[in-house]
């Protein structure tokens, strides 16, 4: 028999990380996970104050940060200036530098 799990995200997304029999793990942003015997759940936030100007975090950061799943597409460019190319599902996904760089421009950044 297994376990259903619901999370309340508090208004910010939370991973589910799911550590199955085998030592796989399965990351997924659901609000709810069958859990078997023996399985481990814990929780991952991303949301923190962090500290610095956005803007100054480094593209390949921002870059592993939305290959993790950690932040979208969107919130990358939003918020830290990272435009990119290809995606996430062929492993293309890279940071377009000319992109990245006029958004930054525009929103008072610091070139990298």
């Amino acid at each position: 028999m297994g376990y259903r799990i619901s999370v309340n995200t508090g208004g910010t997304f939370t991973d589910i990380v799911v550590l199955d029999l085998d030592g796989q793990l399965h990351i997924s942003r659901a609000l709810q996970a069958l859990l078997l015997p023996g399985q481990v759940l814990r929780g991952q936030d991303s949301a923190g104050g962090g500290h610095g100007d956005p803007l100054s975090r480094g593209p390949a950061r921002v870059l592993h940060d939305v290959l993790a799943g950690w932040e979208s597409r969107q919130k990358a460019f939003g918020l830290h200036g990272v435009a990119f190319t290809g995606t996430v599902e062929d492993d293309s996904l890279a940071v377009d530098q000319p992109a990245m760089e006029a958004r930054r421009c525009g929103r008072g950044g610091q070139h990298e």
